[in-house]
């Protein structure tokens, strides 16, 4: 999910704000004013219970690993139930 700003009567539009949940990890990243922050959260049933500040490569690593597990446990899924309406 991401969010954009516009100036008004601006053509441009920057995006200012992205969020992705996989599992049970949030990643969180915004930008303003050049500066950008990034913050990965953990999160049970929708509650947060911890968020941290990481270094953007942390994030950026943290992010890919979640994403390739998520890719893999989708995969799997998708596998076993091709076998079960198959068979």
């Amino acid at each position: 999910m991401g969010r954009r700003a516009t100036r008004l009567f601006g053509k441009q539009k920057r995006v200012e704000r992205l969020q992705c949940d996989l599992g049970g990890q949030r990643y969180l990243l915004v930008a303003r004013e050049g500066v950008v922050e990034v913050r990965r959260a953990t999160a049970v049933r929708g509650v947060v219970l911890k968020t941290e500040v990481l270094p953007l490569g942390a994030w950026l690593d943290g992010l890919a690993g979640d994403l390739a597990e998520e890719a893999r446990t989708s995969e799997r899924a998708r596998l076993a139930l091709e076998r079960m309406l198959a068979g």
